[in-house]
């Protein structure tokens, strides 16, 4: 079971030897959960769209807004009625450096400024759905992800001793801290949570797609 936030707090001040510490240790807690989020996406943290979005059809320019306030976009659909077609996240660079594409049809698209932007241009009617990863918070009751208290308890440590200008401890601390975050990683990854979800919707055969995609630009046909 996870610790609470005032039983993270007294297992820091008992680590450092001070007590008074719920606001600065609370802090530094909270740093330690942005950190090790910066390095995982664990389960927690995912989220899948809770309704298709519209996408706005332009020329090479067609685009659906992403969600707010999220960290990384893992994963992104295209929906075009029942079907569902898996779409390669790119980057702007990328794709106009190698697009249109000769070869095997496929839907790839960028991420800019809270725009996703498609290539090639989808038909009107068609939906994007995305899962993204979102900074977790803080709360009374703990850390939202499991299996991180031991990490969060020596980042603050950590950063405590920074603060009261102990720098052995401190980097000690540290250290510890990066051996937790890559122990909970490494059972977060062998526990299997962090996969492409599977239940997006139906797909749709390679030989489908490269006729849905032969009536878009002649790249695109095998």
């Amino acid at each position: 079971m996870s610790l609470t936030k005032a039983e993270l707090v007294t297992e820091v001040e008992r680590i450092v030897g001070r007590t008074g510490l719920l606001e600065p240790a609370g802090q530094a807690l909270a740093l330690g959960l942005e950190d090790i989020a910066m390095k995982h996406d664990f389960r927690e943290m995912l989220s899948l769209s809770a309704a298709d979005v519209a996408i706005t059809i332009a020329d090479d320019n067609s685009y659906a807004s992403l969600p707010d306030a999220y960290l990384r976009l893992k994963f992104v659909w295209l929906v075009r009625g029942t079907s569902v077609y898996p779409v390669d996240i790119k980057t702007h660079q990328w794709i106009s450096r190698e697009y249109p594409f000769v070869g095997t049809p496929r839907w790839v698209g960028y991420e800019q400024l809270g725009k996703f932007y498609f290539r090639p241009d989808p038909l009107t009617g068609d939906k994007a759905r995305f899962q993204v990863s979102l900074a977790p918070a803080l709360a009374t009751a703990g850390s939202p992800i499991p299996g991180i208290d031991r990490a969060l308890i020596a980042f603050a440590a950590s950063w405590m001793f920074d603060s009261l200008e102990i720098p052995e401890s401190a980097d000690r601390w540290m250290d510890r801290y990066e051996l937790a975050a890559r122990r909970a990683i490494v059972s977060d990854r062998r526990s299997n949570l962090i996969q492409k979800p599977s239940l997006v919707g139906s797909t749709v055969p390679q030989a489908d797609l490269e006729e849905l995609l032969g009536d878009g630009p002649e790249s695109l046909e095998a």
